[in-house]
């Protein structure tokens, strides 16, 4: 499986999928999220398929930093995606 986690926060969904034998996993949130996401994909990217990308949805700017894997999702998971309350309108 090809995985793609949006607003990993922990990133414990697409860690999940590493475990269970994803051949690739991209776990993506936004720049203050970051740190933590890319220290829990370090920790935890056993064979090397876990990657951790900034990527603000409401930025297509950001979406370019998708693009070597671009058309390739047979998983797309979302877990925290309600989370940020920018993200709603009033």
């Amino acid at each position: 499986a090809t995985v793609l986690e949006l607003g990993a926060g922990l990133g414990a969904p697409g860690l999940t999928t590493a475990h269970l034998g994803a051949k690739l996993v991209v776990l993506t949130d936004v720049e203050r999220q970051m740190p933590l996401v890319r220290r829990n994909a370090e920790a935890n990217n056993q064979f090397g398929q876990v990657h951790a990308r900034q990527l603000d949805w409401t930025n297509p700017a950001e979406r370019h930093g998708l693009e070597p894997w671009n058309g390739c999702w047979s998983l797309i998971l979302g877990s925290d995606v309600g989370y940020d309350p920018e993200l709603f309108d009033a």
